[in-house]
């Protein structure tokens, strides 16, 4: 019995740490608006690039991410229709911390970036 309950409050304690660290995470939010499939996306942020392909219209995803030193978000792609779009705003720091960064992409390829903080 006491292995039982051992076993039992590691597990807690580990799904506990699981839930914490997601929420303390950074993550980039990609929304296609743009009603036809981004075939390349990639979001740089300072020196490292997240690299999204097609993605269908009317669809979300996602990647954490993590940032070392102050910078922005670029972003780069290309429609299904071969539209090519480009966007840079945002101001990252190397101390951020639960940070979503949501950026929509929408017809023609405009893209809006927006910074949601917990």
């Amino acid at each position: 019995m006491k292995y039982f309950i051992a076993a039992t409050l590691l597990m807690l304690l580990a799904c506990s740490a699981v839930v914490l660290f997601d929420d303390l995470s950074n993550k980039i939010i990609i929304v296609n608006e743009s009603n036809q499939t981004i075939s390349t996306l990639t979001v740089t942020i300072n020196d490292r690039q997240y690299r999204f392909i097609e993605v269908k219209p009317d669809t979300t995803v996602s990647s954490r991410f993590t940032a070392d030193t102050d910078g922005s978000y670029v972003v780069e792609g290309q429609l299904e229709d071969g539209t090519l779009f480009e966007g840079e705003n945002g101001y990252v720091t190397g101390s951020m911390m639960s940070v979503r960064t949501r950026i929509v992409i929408g017809p023609q390829g405009v893209v809006d970036i927006e910074e949601l903080f917990d």
